[in-house]
């Protein structure tokens, strides 16, 4: 069985979709998912390529249970938007971006707290057992809820952009992370 593929989108790939990245890969094997059944990936739209995490986003990943090492940048492609199953995004400015790059991404690509809104209350009982069929599952069900649950305000599903900014906005920035990394978690795993 293929591993459900999970893409975290920001713009330098230096900050925010590594440190949700590494936080859902961390989460997921706490939650007893092999990496060889959901497979977590970041990428950038204005990748600084070939560069590790921000020093602060690191210390701010570690601090939440994540390991930054090794993480290098990478510029996002439309290979890489159409090799994943669900895609999740900082902003909803990057879901628009990632959709330009490789279109049929409309399906499964949504900001990483609009999906969090998508799947809160949503039956999950139908998707099959397997973490990654799961995966594949879950961006058909927030996709037919998208036009259902709207957000009360869209700028509310924004993932601040903490770069070259205080360190209080890091830690914003990974508190607005966390819940949204958490609710994907939950739904990827399912009941028991």
């Amino acid at each position: 069985m293929p591993p459900g593929r999970v893409l975290v989108v920001c713009t330098g790939n230096i900050c925010r979709s590594p440190l949700a990245e590494r936080l859902l890969q961390a989460r997921l094997g706490a939650a007893g998912v092999e990496p060889s059944d959901v497979v977590v990936a970041s990428a950038g739209t204005h990748a600084v390529i070939a560069h590790p995490m921000d020093e602060v986003a690191a210390d701010e990943l570690a601090r939440a249970g994540g390991d930054p090492a090794g993480h290098v940048a990478r510029q996002l492609t439309s290979q890489v938007v159409a090799s994943a199953d669900l895609i999740v995004t900082a902003t909803l400015a990057h879901r628009s971006q990632v959709v330009t790059v490789h279109p049929p991404a409309l399906r499964y690509a949504f900001g990483l707290l609009e999906l969090a809104r998508l799947l809160e209350g949503a039956d999950l009982s139908a998707l099959p057992p397997s973490p990654g069929d799961r995966v594949r599952g879950l961006a058909r069900i927030a996709g037919g809820r998208r036009g259902l649950a709207m957000a009360p305000d869209p700028r509310h599903e924004d993932v601040v952009d903490p770069y070259r900014r205080p360190a209080r906005v890091y830690a914003d920035a990974t508190a607005q992370i966390l819940p949204g990394v958490d609710a994907l978690v939950r739904a990827i795993v399912g009941p028991g």
